[in-house]
């Protein structure tokens, strides 16, 4: 009995193995290669803040150097920022602050760790 099932699972198994076909399947869509460009910005005002805020939304990371203007204008400088922070929120951004007068905007896509 244990022949005969030996024998049945073996011609099973032949056939199995003589239908198989193999296909070879051509790559044809390349990955396309993206840069993300970071790009230093200065802001001197509340208008300068459109201007970051389209940036950003066209996937670049922007560093934005508000030390001047922090310095020359501090209640219009807190407005720039209270902006900004409505744009991220609304969009999904990230901003940080970091050492030496600068700010980090990044995209939805891009996320700031923070330590």
């Amino acid at each position: 009995m244990l022949d005969k099932l030996k024998r049945l699972f073996k011609k099973e198994g032949k056939k199995e193995e003589q239908e198989q076909e193999f296909v070879e399947v051509e790559e044809t869509s390349k990955e396309k290669e993206t840069k993300i460009l970071v790009r230093m910005e200065k802001i001197g005002n509340l208008v300068d803040v459109e201007r970051i805020a389209k940036l950003v939304m066209q996937g670049n990371i922007i560093l934005v150097n508000v030390k001047e203007f922090k310095a020359r204008d501090l209640p219009q400088f807190q407005n720039a920022v209270q902006k900004l922070k409505r744009y991220c929120s609304q969009y999904g951004w990230d901003l940080v602050g970091i050492e030496d007068g600068y700010l980090v905007v990044t995209p939805r896509f891009a996320q700031i760790v923070r330590q």
